[in-house]
């Protein structure tokens, strides 16, 4: 029997080996999804073979050494000499610190395997793939099937009759010669010739080019990974506060319940209740509550599964809600429509509801990425970046007078929001793929039409009220040809500036631009102030002139006219009109001019005359008031 078992185990791994090959050949072939899946599956198993020979191996050496022991001990029996200690057995020790220590490491060494490769094959592998179709899909192309299928049809064939025929050897073996180390890797090889049909049929949906049946068929298969994988971990838990019950054997540690399900006659209910009995410590399947629920697991089934269907059958539209109704994919005619309130439909997954929301404004942004740190600042320059990300469009840039130029187009980062309504939910749903993408990409389309044909610095200065009105029209409209069913609300033009990266050059530019148009001015003012006072300086000369003419000409022809009166009055009275012209002529020379009048002839005094000029002539001066006429 010890030999069959260690037969056994060595064939079991060559065949686990051997097949891993085989699936190793066959998913890099075919480049197959569900050969890979199957892959991680079969090499699991040939671990698990390799773990079940060398306990095998453990299990062999400790039978002949108690085989040895009984029978020195029964050819020297009563002898001193030969009387062995409990810790005298090298074997069993070896095979007991394997169970307690060697065991769970392997076991966690497989279960981490196990989420490596499921995080490769979902992440790298099956993710990609369903991405790839998914967009083929979308733009109405085709996908091609597998690369050469048919070699790894035939190999895959092979695998599945020759995993069938070992496992199921080894699987009833194990059952009924109790060779139990046997069963973990009899499992997963029967297993893996199940697996390998799966396989199989997924080839042959590639031979008439269904792509999705490899989607499908490595999806499935990564379920049922993750499963293991999860069953396996709460397995290694359990196993740390399972109690120990003396004279019970204990399961192995690296033998998954759910693989040896495939491998076993025994129904699900005797694994499960074999199972709890285990994990618990006694016989959890003989108390009045499993017993309950084993009679009755059909009818709780069926209202834990029947209930929730039914409560399918009602549906509540909430308030501003808007709902559609379809049945097996289809809409139903006369209720595509559902209003705010209570309706009836047929049970899930018949039918199904899609709920929108018409009246709420929803938005969008292109041309950025938002950060939700960066909008809580106050102060905006055009140096620093406003957004998580910004994205670069071109906008015409017309030549300026007298400024000769090769660039035609400019670099220019525009942040605009978008806001929206739903109008027609129809339309919304049904008329478009990803309504809600298509709407961006039609927005920003637009964006880039109009930038091509706008200015650069009447866009970031005078036409920015202009722009969010053509570009709300122009979406609009687009929206509206795409039969989106939706109403443009709100356009903004919220932060429009040069790329980040030459944003100081730009403003270095503008600042250079400004100064110069400053010196234009100032020369200009400087203009308009010489001429304007040139102008007046000449009027006020010419003003000068005409009233130096017009004094000069009256004077004149006053002298003129006071000359004819003079002559009238010399020939009426020839000597007194000297005398009084002579005395006028004093007077007039003697006006603010100090006398002295000094009224004794016949004296013959001293007299000193101070003539400096006096500090205050209102002091000495002293205004005589006027003789009183008598």
């Amino acid at each position: 029997m010890e030999q069959n078992n260690k037969t056994g185990g060595l064939i079991n791994v060559a065949v686990a080996f051997l097949a891993a090959a085989a699936g190793t050949w066959l998913a890099v072939r075919s480049d197959s999804l569900a050969g890979y899946a199957a892959l991680i599956f079969l090499g699991s198993g040939a671990l698990v073979a390799l773990i079940s020979l060398f306990h095998i191996f453990l299990e062999q050496r400790e039978r002949v050494e108690r085989l040895e022991y009984a029978e020195i001990e029964a050819k020297a029996r009563g002898t001193a000499l030969f009387e062995t200690e409990a810790g005298s057995f090298p074997a069993k020790q070896s095979r007991e610190q394997f169970e307690r220590w060697g065991v769970p490491t392997l076991t966690i060494l497989l279960l981490l395997s196990q989420i490596t490769l499921l995080y490769w094959l979902i992440w790298k592998k099956l993710g990609p793939a369903y991405a790839t179709y998914a967009a083929a899909m979308k733009r109405g192309h085709s996908v091609a099937g597998l690369f050469e299928p048919l070699l790894p049809l035939c190999m895959a064939a092979g695998l599945v009759v020759m995993l069938f025929l070992r496992g199921k050897y080894v699987c009833a073996m194990a059952r009924l010669g109790g060779q139990n180390l046997l069963r973990p890797s009899g499992c997963y090889l029967l297993l893996g010739s199940y697996l390998y049909a799966l396989v199989a049929a997924v080839l042959v949906a590639a031979q008439f080019n269904y792509a999705i049946g490899d989607i499908i068929g490595g999806w499935v298969l990564a379920a049922g990974l993750i499963f293991l994988v999860l069953e396996n971990l709460f397995r290694v838990v359990f196993e740390a506060y399972r109690p120990r019950v003396k004279g019970q054997e204990a399961h192995l540690l690296y033998d998954s319940r759910l693989v040896g399900f495939v491998g076993q006659s025994r129904s699900m209910g005797a694994t499960v209740a074999h199972t709890l009995d285990y994990q618990f410590g006694f016989k959890v399947s003989e108390t009045w509550g499993y017993q309950f629920l084993q009679e009755r697991f059909f009818v709780l089934a069926a209202c834990l599964i029947g209930l929730p269907v039914l409560s399918t059958c009602m549906v509540i539209i909430k308030p501003a809600e808007q709902a559609l109704l379809e049945r097996w994919g289809q809409r139903v005619a006369g209720h595509e429509v559902l209003q705010p309130g209570l309706h009836f439909k047929w049970p899930w997954p018949a039918d199904k509801i899609y709920r929108f929301q018409p009246g709420r404004v929803q938005n969008f942004n292109i041309g950025f990425v938002p950060d939700p740190t960066k909008e809580k600042e106050t102060t905006s320059v055009w140096t620093a970046s406003h957004a998580k990300e910004e994205y670069d469009m071109l906008v015409s840039s017309r030549p300026k007078v007298g400024v000769v130029s090769d660039a035609a187009v400019s670099l220019l980062s525009v942040s605009i929001p978008v806001q929206f309504q739903i109008t027609n939910v129809v339309d919304w749903a049904y008329q478009n793929a990803e309504a809600a993408e298509v709407l961006e990409n039609v927005a920003t389309r637009e964006v880039v039409r109009y930038l091509l044909g706008a200015d650069l610095d009447e866009i970031m200065t005078t036409g920015r009220s202009n722009a969010v009105v053509t570009l709300r029209e122009r979406i609009q409209k687009a929206a509206t040809d795409r039969k989106l069913g939706v109403q443009i609300l709100y356009i903004g033009l919220q932060d429009i500036h040069p790329p980040v990266k030459i944003a100081g050059e730009f403003e270095a530019a503008v600042a250079e631009r400004q100064r110069k148009q400053v010196k234009i001015l100032e020369a200009q003012a400087g203009a308009y102030r010489t001429n304007t006072l040139a102008g007046a300086e000449a009027f006020r000369r010419q003003a000068e002139a005409e009233a130096e003419f017009t004094r000069r000409t009256t004077r004149l022809l006053a002298q003129s006219a006071r000359f004819t009166n003079q002559l009238q009055a010399f020939e009426a009275a020839p000597q007194v009109y000297p005398q009084r012209a002579h005395l006028a002529s004093i007077e007039r020379a003697l006006v603010g001019v100090r006398k002295f009048v000094i009224t004794a002839t016949n004296t013959q005094d001293v007299i000193q005359l101070n003539l400096e000029e006096k500090v205050r002539k209102d002091i000495l001066d002293i205004k005589l008031p006027p003789a009183k006429t008598p």
